[in-house]
């Protein structure tokens, strides 16, 4: 007997979940310095709840620093990041109806990353902290002006083309990348070294839990307002006209869609600048495995995003002993070939049609 694409779904989200937890528990133990599970809990436990076991207690204060004040903030930081990412991607494939549609692809990371960095060249009472983990507002403007300035180059006869969407999103992300590459040469050498960093993919920077509050409070509630559509993300996939004559309207599903991706975009360059691709290889890989319904695929792209970023996270600062690798190095080696293999079965199919 076949299984439900509910099921699917459901099993999806649920294994999706525990890979979250074991990149989460890999991410916080291994590192130069390889921190005992237990040891782990413990320090987590007397922070969280107030408590620790005495049998560990010796280590709970050797390794507090390593776990509480460094890997645990990051993961947290790489797993709202990745549920962030996945789900825009679903979200932008379903409104404008072209499978390569993703926030690095169309510029919209790069815009939201022109915004981040104006803020702190201009702002003279921000630091850089401050600015990207603290004030996700910069980087959520831009995105959402880069999004609102893509859909409007790419409407055409009222409709918005697929194909269109990508040609303008190209034209917006290269121009933003231009002003942000012209910003940084008026900045501090050290301050734009640590940019150009941020740019390529990192959560170094976030070194405590409290600035992920806000951050993590616009991404639950993007999330929740994104999973509610879903049955209107199901129809617009059948392009502008049937969705019409089945009573909705594609414009109001855009606006809608615009601020939902725009703030998930926003909140995730600020903490980690522009990772690519994630948005594009993890939707696409469940929407083979459970099939498009967006009611299951949404909260699966959620935890499968979180855990793939966590991993990847965990992969950059490990693989290469002390030095960090920025995170768009890995997702680029996976999301790559992923995106040329889009293009070839595009050929055969008809991309964006």
């Amino acid at each position: 007997m076949p299984i439900s694409h509910a099921r699917k779904g459901l099993l999806a989200t649920g294994f999706g979940a525990c890979a979250l937890v074991a990149a989460a528990c890999a991410s916080i133990a291994l590192g130069l310095v390889r921190v005992p599970l237990p040891a782990a809990v413990d320090v987590l436990s007397s922070h969280l709840f107030g408590s620790s076991s005495a049998v560990n207690r010796d280590q709970v204060a050797v390794y507090d620093q390593i776990v509480w004040q460094l890997r645990f903030p990051r993961t947290l930081a790489a797993a709202l990041v990745g549920a962030a990412l996945a789900p825009a991607g679903a979200v932008l494939q379903a409104v404008v109806r072209n499978p390569l549609a993703e926030p690095g692809i169309l510029g919209i990371s790069a815009g939201a990353s022109l915004c981040a960095v104006l803020a702190l060249a201009f702002g003279s009472a921000l630091s850089l902290s401050g600015v990207f983990l603290s004030g996700p507002l910069p980087p959520i403007l831009g995105a959402l002006a880069a999004l609102v300035l893509i859909l409007a180059l790419a409407a055409g006869d009222r409709m918005v083309s697929g194909p269109r969407v990508i040609l303008a999103g190209v034209a917006v992300g290269q121009m933003a990348l231009a002003a942000t590459s012209f910003v940084q040469l008026r900045l501090d050498p050290t301050e734009a070294s640590a940019i150009l960093f941020w740019l390529l993919g990192s959560v170094a920077g976030v070194e405590s839990t409290g600035r992920l509050v806000i951050p993590a409070i616009i991404v639950a509630a993007a999330l929740a307002a994104v999973f509610l559509r879903a049955r209107d993300l199901n129809v617009m996939t059948l392009g502008d006209e049937d969705a019409l004559a089945l009573g909705l309207s594609p414009t109001r599903v855009r606006i809608f869609a615009v601020f939902a991706v725009a703030a998930l975009t926003g909140v995730a360059v600020g903490l980690a600048g522009t990772v690519g691709f994630l948005g594009l290889f993890v939707p696409h890989a469940l929407r083979l495995l459970i099939g498009p319904d967006h009611r299951w695929l949404l909260p699966a792209c959620a935890v499968w995003g979180a855990a793939v970023l966590v991993a990847i996270d965990m992969a950059s600062r490990t693989i290469a002993g002390g030095q960090e690798i920025p995170l768009s190095v890995f997702t680029a080696l996976v999301g790559g070939p992923f995106f040329l293999w889009l293009l070839r079965r595009g050929r055969r199919g008809g991309l964006g049609r």
